[in-house]
């Protein structure tokens, strides 16, 4: 067995340290350099989000609505998803033609505005474009399941980043900037999106309400003092009054038209008088 003196022992294992060192530390970066190309790599949401910020020329001017959303998905390569509840009504059959022209505008735009006449909107949702009903989309939206790993993050970085993955409207109350320092950590599985958004504002001292599509992140009195004016709106008797001509698919109307008046009442007709019993026949 070769015995080296104390001196050449620490001498050996300096040496070693210092090969290994810059290995070490290349692997490091290397690794650094893959975990932030993973982190920047943007998600299926994302993706989707900001491919509807891409340029399009179109001219609608016969189509269904279902033939156009088809040129839409085969022109963008973006999976357009129509509403399985009302494709079972034939909604997107309706006989009123698309109008629309574009030309070398945004594709976000063009959307909304094709489905605007039929009262309709879009949200997104993984890797697709589901097209229904506003109200309903934002159901969709915010009850999607979804799962979560959040490790000693900053709860305004975590609120972001969920946002960002996930393609939801997110606000955080810029009043709210020292909060959304506090350090939260949350692991979750197959829970709904607004769910998850409560409790990281929750564990970080927060609140979060819904405002139409959008999540406002903000101090427990401000929203105490908004989903109080949310439901005396909820309450007024005139927010579900319709507001609506025409039929299947039709656009809200600007102004209801006057109620015709009413009908004059039937004038009675006496019927016709019976023969007398005393008449006499002229031919005798």
């Amino acid at each position: 067995m070769l015995c080296l003196p104390v001196k050449a022992r620490w001498f050996l294992i300096v040496a070693v340290m210092a090969l290994a060192l810059p290995h070490t530390a290349l692997l490091a970066g290397q690794e650094g350099r893959a975990g932030k190309e993973a982190a920047d790599k943007p998600g299926p949401a994302e993706a989707i989000r900001k491919a509807l910020d891409q340029a399009v020329t179109l001219d609608f001017t016969s189509q269904t609505l279902k033939e156009a959303l088809d040129h839409l998905r085969d022109k963008t390569k973006i999976n357009f998803i129509t509403d399985p509840s009302l494709e079972q009504t034939g909604f997107f059959n309706n006989p009123m033609p698309v109008q629309l022209k574009v030309n070398n505008g945004k594709l976000r735009q063009a959307l909304n505005n094709m489905l605007l006449p039929y009262n309709l909107s879009y949200v997104i949702l993984g890797d697709a474009v589901v097209v229904t009903m506003e109200e309903m989309g934002v159901q969709l939206l915010m009850r999607q399941r979804i799962d979560v790993a959040v490790d000693n993050l900053p709860v305004g970085t975590a609120l972001k980043n969920l946002a960002r993955t996930h393609a939801v409207s997110l606000v955080i109350d810029p009043k709210m900037a020292k909060e959304t320092q506090t350090p939260v950590t949350l692991h979750l599985e197959d829970v709904s999106l607004e769910s998850t958004i409560r409790l990281l504002a929750e564990m970080g001292g927060l609140k979060s309400v819904r405002v139409g599509n959008v999540l406002f992140v903000t101090s427990e009195d401000k929203a105490k003092k908004m989903r109080k004016e949310d439901l005396q709106d909820m309450q007024n008797p005139y927010r579900l009054m319709p507001n609506m001509v025409g039929g299947f698919g039709a656009a809200p109307a600007l102004a209801r038209p006057p109620l015709p008046p009413p009908a004059p009442p039937a004038r009675r007709v006496p019927p016709p008088a019976a023969p007398s019993a005393l008449s006499v026949d002229p031919s005798r």
